[in-house]
């Protein structure tokens, strides 16, 4: 019952987390010209947004805004602008994208984050967790800063670079061929270009932001045994017991990391399971009957790294690796042996601290995950030096985050 508070307890205080806002003093226009004062909610969003969220000012009340019916929308930490631009088609932006030898251009109405705000303006469009960078002179039409990969021949890559051959005719600068396409390196180059030219500016950086998510979950285990059992110095044959199916009930909650495209996460993936398990099985070795009958509550706390990798905006496969801490609580296993002329009865308490590594993967639908993870075995009764269970625990989970 403690751990099952204890549980509770976790998942309420890990759920307040997500619970907070970040709705900050901003604006918007709209598509006649209109500046309305407000509250937007930043997200520090990773891809280009299809809504926000604001607030009047006056009431408080929240309205979900369509952002392709705004001209621009910002606040002291962020800018984006609704503009025409020269650039590639949003389908073909992907982080390992091959292309060939001509990149394909044409004219879109695309919303874009503001990076460097000024007479030279450096803009970014994200898509699908890749980026790409645009520039834009005296609020004019954006021009794609060109960067990719080319296929020469079947086994030839190419870099396209032609970006720097762009900055270098809008500066008259030669000093470009150390720059990367890298939004720290031509933040700190446009900012120079608009002191070169005596121009203001403003910088919108990116803050270092962890996004937390927050999920529960359900899910089914199956648990498989083996039993082995020492007499005087050898070891009896593992006795394997058919396996049972078993529920859980998870939650657990991630920290986004703001690098590489927020590939990477730290999380606590924790569940409470109760385990009841009676089964028999059978040994050659003096004809045998054995009976393992357990009754197993247990909280499992799992700390670990989670790798991201994006299929679409809100579509994302993962794997993970935990190093799970098991606590017993109200646990109980009682092994009996069987033959003609022998009825052993043993009493094993199981209440002890477990500590094993888990593997996971598993995609997210938006808010739905499903994932499958596997423990690796490991010995539930290790305390006692003459008897090993073995146990493996590969399971199914589906959940819900927010």
């Amino acid at each position: 019952m403690r751990a099952l508070v204890f549980f509770v307890f976790v998942l309420l205080a890990t759920g307040g987390l997500k619970a907070q806002s970040n709705y900050e003093s901003a604006y918007y226009v709209d598509s006649n010209g209109v500046r309305t004062s407000c509250l937007i909610n930043n997200k520090f969003w990773k891809n280009t947004p299809a809504f926000i969220h604001v607030k009047s000012v006056a009431s408080k009340k929240i309205v979900k805004i369509d952002v392709s019916n705004l001209e621009e929308f910002g606040s002291e930490s962020f800018k984006f602008v609704n503009k025409k631009a020269e650039m590639q088609n949003p389908k073909e932006i992907t982080d390992n994208s091959v292309y060939a030898q001509k990149m394909k251009f044409d004219s879109q109405q695309q919303l874009f984050k503001v990076l460097v705000d000024g007479k030279y303006q450096l803009l970014k469009y994200s898509h699908q967790g890749a980026e790409i960078f645009l520039y834009s002179v005296d609020g004019g039409k954006a021009t794609q800063l060109v960067y990719g990969k080319i296929m020469l021949t079947y086994s030839t890559l190419a870099i396209n670079d032609t970006y720097k051959n762009q900055l270098q005719n809008l500066s008259g600068n030669s000093d470009v061929k150390k720059l990367k396409y890298d939004e720290e390196q031509l933040v700190e180059y446009f900012v120079g270009l608009n002191k070169q030219k005596g121009e203001r500016f403003k910088v919108y950086k990116t803050p270092f932001k962890v996004n937390h998510r927050t999920g529960i979950s359900v899910g089914l285990i199956y648990n498989s045994m083996k039993l082995t059992r020492q007499r005087s110095f050898t070891k009896s044959s593992p006795i394997p017991f058919n396996g049972t199916y078993n529920f859980r009930l998870g939650f657990e909650h991630e920290l986004i990391l703001p690098y590489d495209n927020n590939r990477w996460s730290f999380l606590t993936d924790n569940s409470f399971n109760i385990m009841r398990f009676n089964e028999v099985a059978f040994s050659e070795e003096g004809y045998f009957t054995h009976e393992l009958e357990m009754n197993y509550l247990r909280l499992d706390i799992g700390i670990g790294l989670r790798m991201n990798m994006y299929l679409r905006r809100k579509i994302r496969t993962f794997v993970q690796a935990n190093m799970v801490y098991t606590f017993n609580t109200n646990s109980s296993l009682n092994y009996r042996r069987k033959a003609t002329y022998i009825n052993d009865s043993e009493f094993y308490d199981i209440n002890q601290l477990i500590i094993a590594p888990s593997f996971s993967t598993g995609i997210f639908f938006d808010m739905i995950f499903l994932k499958i993870a596997i423990s690796a075995p490991y010995d539930l009764l290790k305390k006692y030096p003459t008897t090993y269970l073995k146990i493996a625990e590969p399971s199914l989970v589906v959940g819900v985050s927010f």
